[in-house]
């Protein structure tokens, strides 16, 4: 086992030592099989791709209409040689950055907006990104160099950072076995499942007289018979695909995602076994490294300061589309209309989404260098002149470790026996908005064209009081409440949900998501997409099914979003089996911020931070798109929304991308007051601050950007001891979402009813009817702290709870609620669940002082928590288990926010089955906890006591079951 030490080194864990702290002290250096970063030393940032340097791709609108689409392919090289492609995109930032990149120049020059000087700056933009010496860092005279690496200048450095972006593995096409298991996320079953597979029940398997829909797999040409151990044209796909590259898709800073070698088919080696691996480890080449079009305006800054780019995790998928090979859409899967999508997010790096085909690991570099068919770019979403993009934030998508939000859909086809196709499309979240103006909106895409399906954008109106267009109705009362969205969408495939049956047909037809106004949506795609030819879905729906201190009256007035912490997660999820009933699981806390300390984090940057201090916060926005305009207001005081509006103007030109602006053209922060605070200086004070950049094409897109106050300088706030019990902690929850006879929908009226009973965690709530306490009211489960004792195991201090002072909520009540003791923790990640425990993390960060940048987190403190599913209380994990009581968390010094637990099944020579938790911190060794230990594989009895009117419609009277 390998390990950093302190010093920051990989070393042999047995050959060093452990200082007092438990941190490795020196040991031997551990060999990597290969690293990214070395690898492309030996690569030139000079040279072209074929002349051998590095394999740089983007894309260009070859089309002229003002978008990137599939058809603007092939790909461009990034390298000087295509420079004056290049240059309208890259000097699109306009003349600033261009003055101070040319005065930084080993011998400066003046930018004076010449042909010349626009050349020389384009190249120099183009050079610095691949990696070359421009500024002479070494100050050795040669700036055509490739870059040194600051701590070893005999070699170079040309790798940018990689924050939080996840490395991904592509793989071949994953083998049935395995995917069937659901050992691996890039498959699903629906690829080549037939319909004994699955077993829905909520509507009827198709005959030739029956009613439609119905359910039958897609026919595959070969056709498939999986319990013969044939796949059909998924075989076929397979089996044409099995040996190519495996290859590692990585975002990173330097505004590239890069694919490198993670393994060569080993000759003569071919699939046996589950455990077989037939390709060696690669060599951590690059093979190629895409930079998205909407950042090559960006890439400018980075020659001036770090900048984020592509910092969000790929997502990867085996996808099937009909008609995508040599015959056209039938309705019959056949082996060349299988693909292996890749999907960008960006993060902070920018706003957008895209996809790409890498079916041929080596496609870009192939189609970027030689006349070929093969399109290795897909779509951008939102496109570059899309209206759209007024409502996006910035393109968040945290999965990992979970599979991604890719997968199949029905839409209705008459033409069909069945009555219905097979789509495959990905769901997308609006996205991270500080300003809490965008990102409230969800989206479905089909992945392989970006064709909007469906979507549920919250919108803003001139009359509106506070959030949306309001009314009694589904869209104002409903829709318009969405908050941003930042957490990545949990897709499920859970069926009618009408009884405790399993009804999965392999389609997903749920999604939940928590938005950062402290609710949690669910969106319903049960029935079959209704979709007109030149327009969306119109039978597919969603509603909330949890809102954090909901007010009784429910109207936009009295909804205090200063109450509500906010949901950055994806949220877990699991099946009742006594009920039937969906179970969600998630908590809440600042993902963006989360290292702040909640009475000093208010700030231009954290302007819901600023709410919850009871702050006023006044934005002005404008954004232009393509001869669009939309004008927003918003109003926060006392934490509650009390004005908000919209003023949208239609496009006046047809020109393409005639001009782009997206300013704050006003920000007011005034924070006398608030939960009993006070200030200690005066910097909440400024007023009319504002922050713009404007953009505009008839004067060569020269962008401008406003000055801005600074924010690292403001004051602390002095909140008293009755403001700081007021402000709110954050909570992790665990919940009945969907399911039984009322908390179901499949209309807009159905769902109207069921936001109506949406759950929350305010003990004070007056419910009023269909809403009762025992219905909509969470279950309180946090321990006091007076309850828990300690005790010394090992030498060390436990701190625990005596099983006398557990308090759990009903299993058969709608659910619970742990919050947390510290005002600043905040939930780290998602969740795991298994064998009846759900298991998360959480983070403190320091009391003191912090350093806003360095090597590693000083005081931080992470957590392992753990909870029965159904009632909350602590008394599951078998290694959080004491004789004295149950341990509800564990406590640990991190170097990172830890990440979300992985789930571990093992099977020991004797048919011992081990349930178990695999936490991996970043610079520590991973920590197994075990869940449960299970000697005996025979189904477990075990006593679930339920109510009377249960029983008596289950044993005695089915006319009492209601």
């Amino acid at each position: 086992m390998v390990q950093e030490n302190r010093s920051g080194e990989w070393v042999k864990v047995l050959t060093a030592n452990l200082d007092s702290e438990g941190k490795l002290v020196g040991g031997e250096l551990a060999e990597p099989f290969w690293d990214a970063a070395e690898a492309l030393d030996s690569r030139s940032a000079t040279d072209n791709c074929a002349s051998g340097g590095r394999c740089i791709f983007t894309m260009i609108d070859r089309s002229g209409d003002g978008n990137l689409t599939v058809d603007d392919n092939p790909p461009l090289e990034f390298h000087r040689d295509e420079e004056s492609l290049l240059r309208p995109y890259l000097l699109s930032g306009g003349a600033g950055a261009c003055t101070e990149i040319l005065g930084g120049l080993p011998v400066p020059q003046t930018y004076d907006g010449s042909e010349a000087m626009q050349q020389l700056c384009s190249e120099t933009i183009i050079d610095f990104i691949r990696g070359v010496d421009v500024f002479d860092y070494d100050s050795d005279g040669d700036a055509t160099e490739d870059r040194p690496c600051q701590n070893n200048p005999t070699k170079s450095c040309k790798l940018g950072d990689i924050f939080h972006s996840s490395p991904i593995v592509v793989d071949p096409p994953v083998h049935p076995l395995v995917c069937t298991l659901g050992l691996h996320p890039q498959c699903l079953m629906t690829l080549y499942a037939a319909a004994s597979d699955f077993a829905p029940v909520g509507e009827p398997l198709c005959t030739d007289d029956g009613p439609k829909p119905c359910y039958e797999a897609t026919p595959m040409v070969p056709a498939a018979s999986p319990g013969l151990g044939t796949y059909g044209a998924y075989e076929a796909y397979m089996n044409a695909q099995k040996h190519r590259d495996r290859f590692i898709l990585v975002g990173a800073n330097d505004g590239m995602l890069h694919a490198f070698l993670a393994g060569k088919h080993i000759s003569g080696k071919d699939f046996g076994t589950m455990g077989d691996d037939i390709f060696d480890l690669g060599t951590g080449e690059e093979m190629w490294a895409f930079i998205p079009p909407d950042l090559l305006p960006k890439l400018a800054r980075s020659a001036l300061k770090h900048e984020y780019f592509v910092d969000g995790t790929p997502m990867v998928r085996d996808i099937w589309v009909d008609g995508s090979g040599a015959t056209s859409a039938d309705g019959k899967k056949q082996a060349d209309e299988f693909h292996t999508v890749a999907m960008i997010s960006e993060r902070g790096g920018g706003q957008r989404y895209m996809a790409l085909d890498v079916t041929n690991p080596w496609g870009m570099k192939t189609a970027g260098l030689e006349t070929s068919t093969y399109q290795p770019f897909l779509w951008m979403y939102p496109n570059a002149c899309d209206s759209e993009a007024y409502n996006f934030g910035q393109s968040w998508m945290n999965f990992s470790p979970k599979p991604p939000s890719i997968g199949p859909v029905r839409l209705k086809n008459d033409n069909r026996a069945r009555g219905w196709d097979e789509r495959w499309i990905t769901f997308l979240n609006g996205g991270y908005s500080n300003d809490l103006l965008r990102g409230r909106g969800v989206y479905l895409v089909d992945i392989w064209t970006g064709e909007r399906l469906w979507s549920f954008v919250a919108e803003m109106d001139a009359a509106d009081g506070g959030g949306g267009k309001g009314g009694a109705d589904y869209e104002g009362s409903v829709r318009d409440m969405l908050a941003p969205v930042a957490a990545a969408p949990a897709m499920l495939d859970v069926g009618a949900m009408q009884s405790i049956k399993a009804d999965q047909d392999g389609f997903f037809d749920t999604v939940v998501v928590g938005d950062l106004g402290g609710q949690v949506w669910v969106f319903r795609m049960y029935e079959p997409g209704i979709k007109p030819a030149d327009g969306q879905v119109t039978n597919w729906f969603g509603a909330r099914a949890l809102e954090l201190d909901r007010s009784d009256s429910d109207t936009r007035s009295d909804r205090k979003l200063g109450l509500k912490t906010p949901f950055f997660n994806i949220a877990s999820n699991t099946i009742q089996t006594e009920t039937g009933w969906l179970r969600t699981f998630l908590g809440t806390g600042d993902k963006q911020n989360i290292r702040d300390k909640e009475t000093s984090a208010c700030g231009i940057d954290n302007l819901l931070a600023c709410t919850r201090l009871g702050c006023k916060v006044k934005i002005d926005t404008k954004i232009k798109v393509d001869g669009y305009e939309l004008k927003q207001t918003i109003h926060y005081e006392d934490g509650r929304v009390k004005n908000s509006r919209a003023k949208p103007k239609d496009k006046k030109s047809s020109d393409s991308c005639s001009a782009a602006e997206m300013s704050i053209t006003k920000l007011d922060v005034h924070c006398n007051a608030g939960h009993g605070g006070t200030t200690k200086d005066n910097w909440f004070e400024k007023q009319n601050q504002s922050v713009t950049m404007s953009c505009d094409a008839q004067s060569g897109w020269d962008c401008e950007m406003a000055s801005v106050w600074d924010t690292k300088d403001h004051g602390e706030f002095e909140v008293t001891d009755e403001g700081l019990a007021a402000l709110p902690r954050n909570r992790y929850f665990g919940f009945f979402s969907y399911g039984g006879t009322e908390r179901v929908f499949d209309s807009k009226e159905s769902a109207l009813a069921y936001d109506g009973l949406r759950l929350t965690d305010r003990s004070t709530y007056s419910p009023s009817e269909p809403c009762t306490r025992e219905k909509c009211i969470l279950t309180d489960v946090t321990i006091p702290e007076s309850d828990f004792s300690t005790t010394t195991i090992d030498g060390k201090t436990v701190r625990y709870v005596p099983a006398d002072k557990l308090k759990k909520a009903d299993p058969l009540g709608p659910g619970w609620f742990i919050e947390y003791a510290s005002l600043d923790e905040k939930t780290a990640a998602g969740s795991s669940i298994l064998v009846g425990t759900v298991f998360w993390p959480s983070l403190v960060p320091p009391e003191g002082e912090q350093e806003a940048c360095g090597p590693a987190l000083t005081g931080d403190i992470g957590r392992s928590w753990q909870a029965d599913y159904l009632t909350g209380a602590p008394d599951t994990a078998e290694s959080f288990r004491i004789p004295q009581g149950y341990i509800q968390a564990k406590s640990r010094a991190v170097a990172a926010p830890p990440p979300e637990p992985a789930s571990v099944i093992s099977l020991s020579k004797t048919g011992a089955v081990s349930y178990g938790i695999i936490v991996t911190d970043p610079g520590a060794p991973p920590v197994a906890e075990t869940l449960k230990t299970q000697r005996d594989l025979t189904s477990e009895i075990y006593w679930l006591e339920v109510p009377r009117s249960l029983h008596e419609c289950r044993h005695v009277n089915k006319n009492a079951c209601d």
